[in-house]
């Protein structure tokens, strides 16, 4: 075998190598991306919902003060 050969064999092995693993790595990274913006999804629903829960909280703190000024 001749270095030109050998050489003809890596590259044709190398582009082979990049035609297998580059689609997989797209994917991964397309699946990290998506993974981020459900997790961001999620991070705002649950921000609304702690707000929210906060308003109640705070609604039933001054219904108690209420019914214990009027339990006096």
């Amino acid at each position: 075998m001749s270095i030109k050969t050998d050489v003809k064999e890596v590259k044709s092995s190398l582009t082979k190598l990049e035609n297998t693993i580059t689609p997989k790595i797209e994917a991964l990274f397309d699946g990290y991306n998506l993974r981020g913006d459900q997790i961001e999804n999620l991070q705002k629903h649950l921000d609304e919902r702690l707000d929210n829960i906060e308003i109640d909280i705070c609604y039933l703190m001054s219904k108690i003060a209420h019914l214990k000024k009027m339990a006096k």
